[in-house]
């Protein structure tokens, strides 16, 4: 579980708070959106979710873990097992975490089993054959598609088995059958192992039949919230999507 409670954060203390009074809650079994713009606040969120950043104010708890702001724009040093007690539970997928691109597959699975206990290599096997990906022993990553690349690094996350995974506009560029195919298999995983999903997006079509819940990140901060039904039944679909077009 994730539950982040009335964060605040800015890059830098002499600029305007990049999010303010931000409250969110993430639970096993669910997918959970973060709907908005670009530049809206939604990468600097997941960031925080994640433990890369600390945020000024609010506290954010995953399990038993928690980043509490310290008052003084993120200045607060974060303890390094606290950190590792997070990430060992949440995986983190976005364009600005690639894996890493100057080894070949094979060389980051190596990798991957050393920095996380967890990841477990069958488990990946089974996810590149669900995913229909062609990997062999010495292919680089950017020998891969687009989409390619993407699967790979879902396969990577969850791999590990985490509790919950943070996708950053996952399907940015992707076609629809590779984004149907990724959906598929997070709606599997979700339903079959509890997982717990986070995902921004700044289409509106990715995931109007798919969320469980709902938050409308608006210019840092969440205007609107709601289990995806009563949310659309309520707000209407053309006036959500004007919310994407500022």
């Amino acid at each position: 579980m994730i539950k982040a409670e009335n964060i605040s954060f800015r890059y830098d203390k002499k600029k305007a708070q990049v999010l303010t009074d931000v409250s969110i809650e993430v639970i096993p079994g669910y997918l959970t959106v973060v709907l908005g713009h670009n530049g809206g606040g939604k990468s600097t969120l997941f960031k925080l979710l994640h433990g890369e950043l600390v945020p000024e104010a609010g506290t954010i708890r995953i399990g038993s873990s928690a980043i509490t702001g310290d008052g003084r724009n993120g200045e607060e040093k974060l303890d390094f097992s606290t950190v590792q007690a997070m990430r060992q539970k949440v995986a983190f997928v976005s364009a600005d975490s690639p894996l890493f691109e100057s080894f070949d597959v094979t060389e980051n699975v190596e990798l991957f089993k050393a920095l996380y206990p967890d990841f477990d290599e069958a488990e990946f096997g089974k996810l590149i054959e669900y995913l229909a990906l062609d990997i062999k022993p010495g292919k680089y990553f950017k020998q891969l598609s687009t989409g390619e690349y993407m699967k790979l690094r879902i396969a990577f996350a969850l791999a590990r088995k985490p509790e919950i995974i943070i996708m950053d506009e996952p399907f940015a560029n992707l076609d629809p059958v590779v984004k149907t195919d990724i959906m598929e298999l997070l709606h599997e995983r979700i339903t079959g192992e509890n997982l717990g999903v986070l995902v921004s997006t700044h289409l509106l079509e990715e995931i109007n039949d798919r969320a469980d819940y709902i938050y409308v990140l608006e210019n840092g901060r969440i205007t609107k919230s709601g289990d995806r039904e009563s949310l659309f039944d309520k707000e209407g679909t053309d006036s959500l999507r004007g919310l994407l077009n500022p």
